[in-house]
């Protein structure tokens, strides 16, 4: 399983690399790069504020949509979404955590 599972992921690595780096499509990679040069405040802003975060959303947005089956998944795109919106700005200010 584990040789089949990197096979794929060799697979698909292959691919992502042939179209940003050859075939220059690197306009939809803005959201990984504004992560990627961010990941350590990301992370941290992770752990340090999923609680309050996810708490201002359910206030602000109700939490009806967040009790139903796909709560937990709408809950982790909305916590992410605004967490991605900080290192968004953050990326446009040239604000970077360096390690």
């Amino acid at each position: 399983m584990a040789l089949f599972c990197s096979g794929w992921t060799l697979w698909i690595l292959s691919g992502f690399y042939y179209l940003v780096d050859i075939a220059g499509y690197k306009r939809w990679t803005f959201p990984f790069v504004v992560v990627g040069m961010n990941c350590t405040a990301m992370y941290l802003m992770w752990q340090m504020f999923k609680g309050w975060v996810s708490q201002s959303i359910r206030t602000h947005f109700g939490s009806a949509l967040f009790e139903t089956a796909y709560g937990p998944i709408w809950a982790s795109l909305a916590w992410t979404f605004v967490l991605w919106l900080i290192c968004c700005w953050m990326y446009k200010r040239k604000i970077f955590l360096k390690v």
